[in-house]
């Protein structure tokens, strides 16, 4: 967590989206608007264009499984979940894939990520690449370079 990013942001008080434990940590920070999420939660966020107010898009924000371990400060480890995102508009047609910072998943769990009917198509895969050496030594927090290519072709008909 920056803090110093997140107190910029405090003034503009937006929606703020955490995985389940963290939101003590954002209240505290000055954000009053703070949802937390178990996996497969949904939050609905509503926007109107800048152009156009009358016109209205809804985004999905479902959070989804990652494979790592979470750590605010000394004595806090995996007293959080950590999650990946899933943006997807009301039109069910190009969400996308946001991993966070995780390892390789399970088998079930990509293919219920990459896969899920409840959200249409992934169009984009933000999954992180590296790093790519001592994998013996990151390969339970981090997934590699390749690992990411992979995902992102996983759900294709090639």
């Amino acid at each position: 967590v920056d803090e110093t990013s997140l107190k910029a942001l405090v003034r503009h008080q937006p929606i703020i989206l955490v995985p389940l434990g963290d939101a003590p940590l954002m209240k505290k920070l000055g954000f009053k608007t703070v949802i937390e999420h178990n996996t497969w939660q949904r939050t609905v966020v509503s926007l109107r264009r800048m152009d156009d107010q009358k016109k209205e898009l809804s985004l999905s924000f479902i959070s989804v499984p990652a494979n790592h371990w979470s750590c605010r400060g000394l004595n806090d480890a995996n007293k959080s979940l950590f999650l990946g995102w899933v943006v997807a508009p009301s039109s069910q047609q190009h969400a996308v894939y946001f991993a966070g910072d995780t390892a390789v998943l399970s088998e079930k769990d990509h293919r219920d990520i990459l896969m899920n009917p409840n959200y249409g198509p992934i169009s984009m895969n933000l999954v992180p690449g590296g790093p790519n050496h001592e994998r013996d030594t990151m390969e339970n927090t981090h997934a590699s370079a390749a690992h990411g290519i992979y995902s992102h072709f996983y759900h294709l008909d090639l």
